[in-house]
């Protein structure tokens, strides 16, 4: 029988064998579970690594890493198809305009001068640079410009459909920056105007004044203003010349600006009226009646006074000659009754024509070729 103390002494034995199978066990599971993971991971860091080819599968293709392979080697950076660099789209030029350009590269020559007496006519050439509308391929000198200039309006009538008994007027100026040869002209459309109906009353009634009367008339109508109701821009047209001195080489170069204006009946009816309210207080009663004048001044504006070339260019030689020396009230009133078309037109002139004056007769060789 045994003692309790071989009871105990079994027990104890018992509960350490159990706890070295146990050991054992678990010794053994942890080695196979050390052989098997790092080949699961190196296989698929493999695949991972292997990149793709079209739609052929890497994992098919890729053999596995043993685990002292990976173990050893870092795992490999999956490859990445590069990313094209697409470059901004440049931003489009932006074109750098010159106000008023002024260009030689195609300079037309114009004329020779054409023969004047007048003592401040030099000898030049003229070159035309620019002018409107040259990008369309139309001409420097429009043939409805030229009819404009010699006093008709047909052509400009037909082309904008305007009505019967429209009249038909233009303003010229120049200068050597164009926006300021446009002021201008818009400027002395009101001067050139003033200066026909002066030159009508003067010339329908020098020859019935006396030398009183007519001084104080030409006084009157020097200072008479124009209402400008009604008138309206058609077109404007501009030309760059530049005017050689064949003497002396010396170059100049201006804008030749025009404005053609368009009224009707009505209008032109109401400004000869109220022109000649301004100078009625100067109309002897007794030799001539207000509503009689602006009849007659009426009659004269409507009818297409056309000039031909030389007859323009006599006209504005006679005004310019007149701006340089000045004539008196008598030779005025003595012009007005001669019935000369250069005479009077010299008699009208004033400082304030000047400007349009010089403008058209700088521009006239141009024009006209």
């Amino acid at each position: 029988m045994k003692t309790k103390t071989q009871k105990r002494m079994m027990v104890m034995f018992g509960l350490i064998l159990v706890a070295v199978l146990s050991l054992g066990a678990y010794s053994c599971a942890s080695s196979d579970a050390a052989q098997d993971t790092p080949a699961a991971e190196a296989g698929a860091d493999a695949n991972a690594a292997t990149p793709s080819t079209g739609a052929t599968s890497s994992s098919s293709t890729a053999p596995a890493a043993t685990g002292a392979q990976a173990g050893t080697q870092p795992a490999t950076t999956p490859a990445t198809t590069p990313i094209a660099t697409v470059a901004p789209a440049a931003a489009a030029p932006v074109p750098t305009t010159t106000a008023e350009p002024v260009t030689e590269a195609r300079p037309a020559v114009v004329s020779e001068p054409i023969a004047s007496t007048a003592p401040n006519i030099t000898p030049t050439q003229q070159y035309v640079l620019d002018w409107s509308n040259r990008s369309f391929g139309l001409p420097f000198n429009p043939e409805w410009l030229q009819r404009i200039v010699q006093g008709d309006g047909t052509l400009v009538k037909a082309n904008y459909h305007l009505p019967e008994g429209t009249m038909i007027r233009y303003a010229v100026a120049s200068s050597p920056y164009k926006n300021n040869a446009m002021t201008m002209a818009d400027s002395n459309y009101a001067v050139q105007l003033s200066n026909e109906l002066k030159r009508v009353v003067l010339s329908q009634t020098g020859g019935i004044l006396t030398g009183a009367e007519f001084r104080a008339l030409n006084s009157a109508v020097s200072g008479a203003k124009v209402t400008l109701v009604g008138h309206r821009r058609l077109v404007d047209f501009w030309q760059l010349i530049e005017t050689r001195n064949t003497m002396t080489g010396e170059r100049n170069r201006e804008y030749i600006y025009y404005v053609i204006f368009a009224v009707n009946e009505m209008n032109w009816d109401e400004m000869i009226n109220m022109y000649v309210k301004q100078i009625l207080g100067y109309l002897p009663a007794d030799k001539i009646k207000a509503s009689d004048l602006a009849s007659q001044i009426k009659d004269q504006t409507t009818q297409d006074s056309v000039k031909n070339q030389r007859q323009l260019l006599d006209q504005l030689e006679a005004q310019l000659n007149a701006l340089e020396s000045e004539l008196s009230t008598d030779k005025q009133q003595q012009a007005y009754k001669s019935g000369d078309p250069n005479a009077e037109a010299a008699a009208s002139v004033s400082p304030e024509d000047s400007e349009w004056i010089n403008a058209l007769i700088q521009s006239s060789n141009v024009l006209f070729q």
